[in-house]
Order: C-alpha cells, then structure tokens, then sequence
C-alpha cells in the first residue's frame, strides 16, 4: 500500500510540474473572441481562428462575439494601419498578454498592421522610411503566428517552414504554415 501511495504522488507531482510548464494558457473554452467586423481582414482573421480550431481537432475552440458583447472577449482584434504598439514600426503583428493569478491568460489583445515603416539610412546619414502594404496571403500568415502565441505557443518555431518561425518582411516571403509540430503541441497543451 506504500509503495501503491509513494507512486501516485510522485505522479501527481510530475503531473503537476508538467501543466505548470504549460502555462500560460487559456484555462476555460471556448475562448471568446472579438473581431471587428466591417472589412477582408475581418473574414480572414477569422478563417486563420477556424483553421487553428479545425488544425488541433478542437483542442481549443473559438467563440466569435458580436459588437454587443464587445467587452467579454477574452482575445480581442485591433485591426491598425501601422503597428505602434510593439515598439517596433517595421511589426506587422504583436500580440499583449494579461494573466490572471493562477497564471492562466485573462485577456489578450492582438494588433495586426496593414503596412510595415521601413527605417532606411542613406550614405550621407540622412533616413528615410518607406512605407509597404502588406500582401493578403503574407498578412494571412502573420495572423495565423499572432493566434499562435495567443493560444500558448510562447516559443518561436527553428523552422522556417513553420508559422511560428519569427517572420520579417523578407521571411514572409517563405510559404510558412501552420506544422504537425505547431499543431501537435497546442492539442497537447489543451487535451
């Protein structure tokens, strides 16, 4: 009986140890989220919601709030011309993080940019910015990576090939998508 008891705790501690390397996370689903309707990118942020729905089987699954319930999302999308937010004028995407006590996330709220600032410096010392519009299917990858991190995946991907690689305007250029490994570690996160 001892020995029966001496290994349920060690698996209750190892148990314990393995979720706690799983925060943060969402503690509850559906996850609520609020997109603001009204443009393409409005249907496009919310197919890149659906795909990571459908990629995990449902491991995390998604509550679409209208304009009225506005202030119970949990996630909420700022569509913005330039990204101001991240310190970083050439960011297309950056997402904030809010925790609760226990750890879990509580809210976060995700920028996605239109156009990315280009810092340019000329021989003579004088800098200029240039000013890109983001392409559709580039913009399209960078919400998939931004709903990545929103779900959990604090770690950028090695892998070029992967959504969650670190992207810059040149790597979007890659045909980067969302990876068995991508996948593969939220449905464990979430199960």
């Amino acid at each position: 009986m001892k020995k029966v008891l001496a290994l349920f705790f060690v698996i209750m501690i190892f148990a314990t140890s393995a979720f706690a390397l799983s925060k943060p996370r969402w503690n509850e689903r559906p996850i609520k989220v609020y997109i603001p309707s009204g443009s393409y990118n409005s249907q496009m942020m919310r197919r890149a919601f659906e795909q990571w729905q459908s990629g995990t089987f449902s491991a995390v699954w998604f509550n679409f709030l209208g304009e009225n319930k506005k202030d119970e999302a949990q996630i909420t999308v700022h569509f913005v011309e330039k990204d101001t937010k991240c310190g970083n004028l050439s960011a297309i995407g950056c997402t904030h993080f809010y925790t609760n006590q226990d750890g879990f996330y509580s809210h976060i709220d995700m920028y996605i940019a239109s156009k990315s600032v280009k810092r340019l410096v000329g021989d003579d010392g004088t800098v200029a910015t240039k000013t890109t519009l983001i392409p559709e299917n580039q913009l399209y990858r960078v919400m998939l990576h931004e709903i990545g991190h929103a779900i959990g995946i604090n770690q950028h991907s090695k892998d070029p090939n992967s959504i969650m690689f670190k992207y810059s305007l040149t790597d979007l250029n890659i045909p980067q998508k969302l990876t068995n490994t991508d996948l593969n570690f939220v449905y464990k996160v979430y199960r």
